[in-house]
């Protein structure tokens, strides 16, 4: 199911949920681009798929940023 910006919910989940379950014995602050960019690298997929990953991890971390506050 696509939301309003046009991204499959259950993929931008499961991305989510993948990148943590890798580093699940990290706690979210300790996280760092290198973290992001091992998750990235390592998954082996097409552009388009890395790049919506990319873009579900920078989402998150934003929202993350500004929850924070």
């Amino acid at each position: 199911m696509k939301g309003a910006n046009g991204w499959n919910r259950r993929s931008v989940s499961t991305a989510a949920r993948s990148f943590l379950r890798q580093h699940e014995d990290a706690e979210l602050p300790h996280f760092t681009a290198i973290c992001v960019s091992e998750f990235l690298d390592g998954s082996g997929v097409r552009p388009g798929t890395w790049n919506q990953k990319r873009g579900t991890l920078k989402v998150f971390f934003e929202y993350w940023a500004v929850c924070v506050r």
